[in-house]
């Protein structure tokens, strides 16, 4: 499977999303780990969230409610 090519622009996106849910974590008091185990999902999966990756969307929903950030709030902070 080839990888999608992604438009600078979107590229920023992402590394705006994942730099929020990375302070959002941190600011939470939770580690990688320990964020991971409360969601019961792979490290690897939360890596590629704070590196600017794909995730699930179902993923990025239970990220967002565990550590409580706003959506509107995020996305209307990255445009």
């Amino acid at each position: 499977m080839r990888n999608k090519i992604i438009s600078e622009y979107q590229q920023q996106r992402l590394d705006a999303i994942s730099a929020y849910l990375r302070t959002y974590r941190t600011v939470s008091g939770y580690t990688q780990e320990e964020l991971c185990k409360h969601l019961n999902i792979h490290r690897n999966t939360l890596i590629r969230a704070e590196n600017a990756e794909n995730i699930t969307l179902l993923s990025f929903l239970e990220l967002a409610d565990t550590l409580e950030i706003d959506l509107y709030e995020m996305f209307a902070a990255i445009e």
